[in-house]
């Protein structure tokens, strides 16, 4: 007897100190959601998706998760797509190994040559397809101040697909969208007329292809960068805790829509093959990890590891380290390459970013590097920010922001044909 009412005491004990440490979560969890839903630099429809989508969707993304979350989300965005365009006239092309989607008003009148949007996807390198609803909602807005043919491209996708196919499908497609006569004529459009833009990762790979374009004398006419994603840096900084107190990430990394973790995720799975600059702790000490004949001494552990990842691990994304300073030095990486503007950037540049976007820095960086640029080449060159009170690629929640957007960039591909002029009136 004396013993059940120890073991009922011990129990009531335990179960009252589980109570108070539920208790104390379910108030912390209530704090926290408090201080966000008092967030100014969100809208009401980005507090709500912040709700209902759990962290844990993106945040714990891995080589077992990835190919379902990328079958979702690429089910959603065909889905979107074939909406937004069900008016108007879609044409599939391969062209040179090159998918593009041509998107144009049907019955369009051929009495003059069009200007032409090349339209980058995001999708952190991992995800994504040409059929994107971001791009066709963009084209459908601008399309009713200005007639333009929209051309999206595919691209190869990370992890199967390391750097730098992605940069190199992008770069190959606009220079089949810039030199192609045949495919000029037929849908209706002026090559001389190029506007590129993209999105997160699109950004990044439309900034950099536009560079390396410029450099081999191809000219866009504008270019439009919507929350680019250009810097594995300042994710690699917030996953380890070492971001500043006052960065982006630091504030907005915890979101759900791109958190630290997925955006690190990505770009570990983009970059690792080219980029890995050790092998693993455990192959590094010469431990045995099952692989026969992968750990040696023979001066090639850099090799292995890159090997090694590619196999079964690069899906997991963190088995060794991106050397981060040798990917930034490269144009193909990223538009915030110190070298990459240094032929001059496109006469008029629109970066569009959110006040609640991780990545919020990286676009007033990528601002300030264009600007340098600008300066530096021409004269009449213009860059334009704007920042939307929205997370990442959330810019239709805000209004006021979304109509400003539109303005600019059809003020922008009107002016290529109608003079600065058209381009000043908005400013």
């Amino acid at each position: 007897s004396s013993t059940k009412k120890r073991m009922w005491k011990t129990a009531s004990f335990g179960g009252g100190i589980f109570g108070w440490a539920l208790s104390l979560l379910a108030m912390g969890a209530l704090w926290s959601a408090v201080l966000f839903w008092c967030r100014d630099d969100l809208t009401f429809f980005d507090k709500l998706i912040q709700c209902v989508v759990p962290r844990s969707f993106l945040g714990r993304i891995s080589g077992e998760t990835y190919p379902s979350i990328r079958s979702q989300i690429n089910g959603l965005i065909h889905s979107g797509f074939d909406k937004i365009t069900s008016a108007f006239q879609v044409t599939e092309e391969s062209v040179d190994g090159i998918t593009l989607i041509f998107v144009s008003k049907e019955n369009q009148q051929p009495r003059k040559k069009l200007p032409v949007l090349f339209w980058v996807h995001g999708g952190g390198f991992t995800m994504g397809q040409a059929r994107d609803d971001w791009g066709a909602k963009m084209f459908v807005s601008i399309g009713k101040s200005v007639d333009c043919v929209l051309v999206s491209v595919e691209y190869a996708i990370a992890p199967e697909n390391p750097f730098p196919m992605a940069f190199d499908d992008v770069l190959k497609g606009l220079r089949v969208v810039s030199e192609n006569a045949e495919l000029a004529e037929r849908f209706n459009y002026d090559p001389k007329r190029l506007h590129v833009a993209g999105c997160s990762a699109g950004a990044c790979l439309v900034g950099s292809a536009a560079a390396a374009a410029t450099a081999s004398g191809i000219t866009c006419a504008s270019m439009s960068l919507f929350f680019p994603c250009v810097s594995p840096r300042n994710a690699e900084d917030a996953f380890h805790g070492v971001a500043a107190d006052d960065s982006s990430f630091r504030r907005n990394g915890n979101l759900s829509f791109v958190p630290t973790e997925y955006l690190r995720w990505c770009w570990h799975a983009y970059l690792a093959r080219e980029f890995a600059m050790r092998p693993t702790a455990a192959n590094a000490s010469g431990q045995d990890d099952g692989r026969d004949g992968e750990v040696g001494r023979d001066g090639k552990e850099e090799e292995r590891a890159r090997d090694h990842l590619l196999d079964d691990k690069l899906r997991d994304a963190g088995e060794c380290d991106i050397d981060i300073d040798r990917a930034m030095d490269d144009v193909r990486v990223s538009p915030l390459c110190a070298a990459a503007w240094s032929r001059g950037a496109p006469r008029r540049t629109l970066v569009v970013t959110g006040y609640a976007d991780p990545l919020l820095d990286e676009g007033r960086e990528l601002v300030a590097l264009l600007r340098k640029a600008a300066q530096k080449h021409s004269d009449d060159s213009q860059v334009i920010l704007i920042e939307a009170a929205c997370s990442h690629a959330g810019l239709e929640f805000d209004v006021r922001a979304h109509s400003k957007v539109v303005r600019v960039l059809s003020s922008m591909i009107k002016a290529d044909a109608e003079g600065a002029g058209a381009f000043d009136v908005i400013q």
